[in-house]
């Protein structure tokens, strides 16, 4: 009798630590928000420290898309997490990311459309590719990503 109350707590103690190590390592619609809104900042600090000298179209293409796909790559794995998520919970990320949006520190915003003001004069193309960058979360946001992106959603295997 000992011994099977002995093996039942520690069933019950194994189960609670298992349950306890899952929820820890489970991302919440919180984390998840707040990782597309830091990667999209980050993304746009990058393209803004780019632009700061104003290199030649030529020069700067490369490093942006290099950066644009590093920066899908993180933004579509964080989608995949979503993904996972209740529709609640999906509908709070993309609350999150939004607000996030909307509050872009001014400092960034102004610097973000003052380079992309001057190399819209040079090259339309280029300034296209920079504000992508702005439009960059919807990697993570499928639906939005398929309705207006299809041909990419389409590339990276998202239906």
């Amino acid at each position: 009798m000992q011994n099977r109350w002995l093996g039942l707590m520690l069933t019950v103690a194994v189960l609670y630590l298992m349950l306890g190590i899952q929820s820890l390592s489970a991302e919440t619609s919180e984390d998840i928000g707040k990782g597309i809104a830091d990667t999209q900042l980050a993304a746009l600090q990058q393209v803004v420290a780019l632009m700061k000298d104003r290199g030649a179209p030529k020069d700067l293409r490369p490093k942006l898309e290099q950066l644009k796909e590093e920066t899908i790559k993180k933004m579509v794995a964080l989608g995949k997490k979503r993904e996972a998520l209740s529709p609640d919970e999906q509908k709070k990320v993309g609350s999150i990311v939004e607000k996030a949006h909307k509050n872009l520190p001014p400092d960034l915003f102004t610097a973000f459309t003052e380079g992309n003001a001057y190399y819209l004069k040079t090259d339309k193309d280029l300034s296209k590719l920079i504000m992508e960058f702005f439009l960059i979360p919807q990697y993570a946001l499928f639906e939005v990503l398929k309705q207006h992106s299809p041909k990419e959603a389409e590339r990276l295997g998202i239906k």
